[in-house]
């Protein structure tokens, strides 16, 4: 409030000054003027900005699904986009697969990590890394194959819940 006091004030300056003034010295304080509204605007739109990490509450329980372990349809899926990065889920019954892949890629040694699966108030958050096989994942709790078109399938309780990817 205090810098629209002031910016009304040197606002009713200009005006009542305007014939006891030269035009450049008008011209600098309405300059002044238009810089701290600007300001002020800035500092209005700036305030909300902030991103808020959600707190976790809870792990997510999942196993990490082999080729021979999934649906048909979604094998074909995966087929369909594994030359890409993607990220998709796929319902099946009571059960959701989450799948991510890298893409194509020319070494055969890597392999997809989970880090962190877990739920908040408004989202689920999966965290994955891909590395080579000759890396042995220090924090990770599970991996996927290793191969050209390095992927992983997991399988966990199906909820409602939007799912945000840190990869690829």
């Amino acid at each position: 409030w205090y810098i629209l006091k002031i910016l009304t004030y040197i606002y009713s300056k200009m005006n009542r000054q305007g014939g006891k003034m030269s035009r450049l010295e008008w011209m600098n304080q309405k300059a002044v003027f238009l810089w701290m509204l600007l300001f002020l605007i800035s500092c209005f739109f700036l305030t909300g900005c902030g991103e808020k990490k959600e707190e976790s509450i809870g792990k997510i329980e999942y196993e990490v699904c082999r080729e021979d372990m999934l649906p048909k349809e979604l094998k074909k899926l995966i087929e369909e986009r594994k030359q890409h990065p993607f990220a998709m889920s796929y319902i099946y019954g009571e059960e959701m697969y989450v799948v991510v892949g890298y893409g194509a890629h020319d070494s055969r040694n890597l392999n997809v990590v989970v880090e962190d699966f877990y739920m908040t108030d408004k989202a689920a958050y999966l965290d994955t890394n891909l590395i080579s096989s000759e890396m042995t994942p220090s924090d990770a709790t599970a991996t996927g194959e290793c191969s050209m078109y390095p992927y992983i399938v997991i399988k966990c309780a199906r909820f409602d819940a939007p799912i945000y990817y840190n990869a690829p």
